[in-house]
């Protein structure tokens, strides 16, 4: 089934559902997201959307706020 037909499909069940039209890029999104905030690592999230450039994966890193706050940190107190 190719990425095309996941889309139609994802589209069509989601006007079915009575709900604003949902395109599977907001899945992948929404799915990136929650393995996030579980604590799932960038290479894991990478492998489960079938990613082969980390550097793409990262763009989902924008909305781990939590996570990034750490990250800051040890630089505002330097």
């Amino acid at each position: 089934m190719g990425h095309t037909t996941v889309g139609q499909m994802v589209w069509r069940q989601s006007r079915i559902a009575g709900v604003e039209p949902v395109r599977a890029h907001r899945l992948r999104h929404a799915l990136a997201s929650e393995l996030l905030s579980r604590g799932v690592r960038l290479p894991e999230i990478a492998q489960v959307l079938r990613q082969r450039d980390l550097g793409t994966t990262a763009i989902y890193a924008k909305v781990d706020y939590p996570a990034l706050r750490e990250l800051a940190l040890p630089w505002l107190v330097a």
